[in-house]
């Protein structure tokens, strides 16, 4: 049998492939942007608890609050520009 005997087959197949690439992607896509909400709560819980901790409780040094809030809204800022980047690509697919 030649190959154009199996191109329909092929195409098909290839059809099929394509379609379940972009179900893979489109899932994969929205378990980050689930798992990228929940860092964006944890952050926002870890803020809070390093603001008491330092106001309320006094257990913590100056120092050592300004690096955990810095480093804190680091990651938050990328997550404000990250998310909606995903969430467009998420609803254009």
């Amino acid at each position: 049998m030649r190959l154009n005997d199996y191109r329909p087959y092929l195409l098909c197949r290839l059809k099929i492939l394509s379609t379940e690439d972009k179900k893979i992607r489109k899932r994969f896509l929205q378990k980050k942007i689930i798992r990228t909400k929940a860092e964006e709560r944890a952050l926002l819980n870890m803020l809070k608890k390093t603001q008491e901790e330092r106001f309320s409780k006094k257990s913590i040094s100056e120092l050592v609050y300004n690096i955990r809030i810095k480093k804190y809204q680091e990651r938050l800022q990328e997550i404000k520009q990250e998310l909606p980047v995903l969430e467009s690509r998420d609803s254009q697919s």
